[in-house]
């Protein structure tokens, strides 16, 4: 557990610096007067009320994580205080980041482009900063691996407060003897997302659109 909050904290200050990099660069745009598609970024945009419902879920997984403060309600000191700060805090500082990155973007690239681009923070590293683009890549991983390490760390607690309430099979409440961690629960989620991820593994987009909403809700 302590090398997993370490390893949490390095992977959220690099994320944030690189965020920080590209907010940065679109604000610079926007002083000086290069404002790209922003002036124009609604033109065209789709009238039906379903394509918005889509878009809101699909938006939400970029503002998830919040939600890993409360599965792991135990192991926070003062949880009655400090849970509703965390919450409030991590929600707007995502907010301001992600408006303030997604505002960047469109100030070197169309919609077009931001559409057909598989990486769109590679695209924009790519224009803004030249040989140092090679940083985008590396916060994205980084990104990654930090997202990763806090779904392992966070959802392994469901399956393991599951069975102690008698809810689950009681053996997904057993504990790792040298981690001190529910190491089968942990097993048993890698096992489920093993086995969705089989018939379309290229379909992302599908399973983000069915897990947001999930995410808020429960």
């Amino acid at each position: 557990v302590s090398l997993s909050n370490k390893l949490q904290i390095v992977t959220m200050v690099g994320k944030i610096l690189v965020l920080a990099m590209i907010g940065g660069a679109g604000i610079y745009n926007i002083i000086i007067g290069q404002t790209g598609s922003l002036s124009s970024g609604f033109e065209g945009s789709s009238t039906n009320v379903a394509d918005y419902a889509v878009a809101f879920y699909t938006c939400m997984w970029s503002y998830g994580g919040w939600e890993r403060v409360c599965q792991c309600f135990e192991e926070i000191k003062n949880p009655s205080r400090n849970i509703p700060i965390i919450i409030g805090a991590s929600i707007l500082l995502t907010t301001i980041i992600y408006v303030t990155v997604n505002m960047a973007y469109f100030t070197v690239m169309t919609p077009v482009e931001f559409l057909q681009s598989s990486a769109v923070a590679v695209t924009f590293g790519d224009r803004m900063f030249g040989s140092f683009s090679w940083i985008i890549p590396a916060g994205i991983a980084l990104s990654t691996l930090g997202s990763m390490n806090g779904i392992c760390w966070a959802y392994s607690r469901i399956p393991f407060i599951g069975a102690r309430n008698k809810q689950l099979p009681k053996h997904l409440g057993l504990i790792s003897y040298t981690r001190k961690t529910p190491l089968v629960g942990q097993t048993f989620l890698l096992t489920i997302a093993t086995i969705m991820v089989i018939p379309e593994s290229t379909n992302i987009v599908s399973r983000i659109d069915y897990v947001s909403p999930l995410t808020w809700i429960l």
